[in-house]
C-alpha cells in the first residue's frame, strides 16, 4: 500500500513527457508541452490527453492511428480504451478514434449529448446529460439511470445511482458484476476488480481479489482510480497511495490519473503530465528507476 518509485517507461525533462522506442528512438510524437493539461487517458500502448486549451494529444503506438486523435479544439472530456479512445466535442458528442469496432466506424459513437466519458479495457461508456449511459465497444448495453458517476471495464459497466447504490450491467459472470453494497460518490473499475468511495471517502473494493487488487486501505480519500492490476486514491492535497500488484508511481500531487494494463499516467496540480510503467511506449528502455 505505499507508493513505491520504480522504472519508467516515460521519460519527464523539465515537466515534460518524452517517449522512446525498442531502438531508442521517438516513437513518433513531440513531448507535451509544459504545465498545458487536464485529463488523461492510458491505452495498452498509447495513451493521449485533454489540454487547457481545450485540444487533444494523443503518443505512442500509432497502429490503427492511436496516436492521431481529432483536430482543433472545443473538446470538452476525454476516455481511452485498450487500442481506442474517444473525445466529447463541444456539443457533447462523442468522436472517436483509433482501433474503434467495426460498428463505430460505420456509424459512429451512440447520439449523445455526454456530460461525461469513461473508458475501459475494451469498451466506453458515456453518461448522458439526462443521466442515463449509453456503451460502445465489447460492451454495447446501455442503462435508463439516472446515474451521477460511471465507470466502464472491459464488457461490464458500474454507475453510481442517485441514492448512492451501485448498479451493474453486462456480463453478470464477470467478477465486477458484483459490485459492493452501500452509498457511495465515485468509482472506477477495469477488467477484473472495482473501487469506489463511500460518502466519508473510504474505499471498498470488489472482483478478483489476487494480488492485493482489492485490499484498499482503510483511509479517506477524494479521488479512487483502478487499472488492469492495482488501484490508487488520491487524497485531498493530491497526494497518491496504491495498493495491489506492480504500483510503480511517480511521487508528485495529483489532481487526476489513468491507469492502464501496462502503465499509468497523471496530471499534477500544476497541470504537467508524468506517466510511468510502459505507457504509450514500446518496449521501453531501462531509464535507470530506483525500486
Amino acid at each position: 500500500m505505499v507508493v513505491a518509485r520504480a522504472w519508467i517507461g516515460a521519460l519527464t525533462v523539465g515537466g515534460a513527457l518524452w517517449g522512446c522506442g525498442k531502438d531508442g528512438g521517438d516513437t513518433g510524437t513531440e513531448p507535451p508541452p509544459l504545465g498545458q493539461w487536464l485529463k488523461v487517458g492510458v491505452g495498452t500502448n498509447h495513451a493521449c490527453a485533454l489540454g487547457r486549451d481545450t485540444s487533444l494529444l494523443c503518443w505512442g503506438s500509432s497502429e490503427n492511428k492511436r496516436s492521431t486523435p481529432p483536430s482543433g479544439e472545443g473538446y470538452t472530456d476525454l476516455a481511452v480504451s485498450a487500442a481506442w479512445s474517444c473525445a466529447t466535442d463541444a456539443a457533447g458528442e462523442a468522436l472517436c478514434w483509433g482501433d474503434v469496432p467495426d460498428a463505430i466506424k460505420l456509424e459512429g459513437a451512440p447520439p449523445g449529448p455526454y456530460s461525461a466519458l469513461s473508458g475501459g479495457a475494451s469498451s466506453i461508456c458515456g453518461l448522458q446529460e439526462g443521466g442515463g449511459v449509453s456503451c460502445w465497444g465489447a460492451l454495447t448495453e446501455g442503462s435508463a439511470g439516472p446515474y451521477n458517476q460511471l465507470g466502464a471495464g472491459a464488457d461490464v459497466a458500474c454507475a453510481v445511482e442517485a441514492p448512492g447504490s451501485i448498479a451493474c450491467w453486462g456480463n453478470t459472470a464477470s467478477p465486477v458484476a458484483a459490485p459492493t453494497p452501500g452509498t457511495f460518490t465515485a468509482l472506477s473499475l477495469y477488467s477484473v476488480f472495482g473501487c469506489a468511495l463511500d460518502v466519508g471517502g473510504l474505499p471498498f473494493c470488489w472482483g478478483a481479489e489476487d494480488g492485493g487488487r482489492t485490499d484498499a486501505p482503510a483511509q479517506p480519500f477524494a479521488q479512487i482510480f483502478v487499472g488492469a492490476s492495482y488501484g490508487c486514491g488520491l487524497d485531498e492535497e493530491g497526494v497518491a497511495t496504491c495498493w495491489g500488484k506492480d504500483t510503480p508511481l511517480l511521487e508528485a500531487r495529483y489532481s487526476t490519473m489513468s491507469l492502464g494494463p501496462l502503465g499509468g499516467c497523471g496530471v499534477t496540480v500544476d497541470n504537467e503530465l508524468l506517466c510511468w510503467g510502459s505507457t504509450g511506449i514500446e518496449g521501453p528502455p531501462d531509464l535507470g528507476g530506483t525500486d
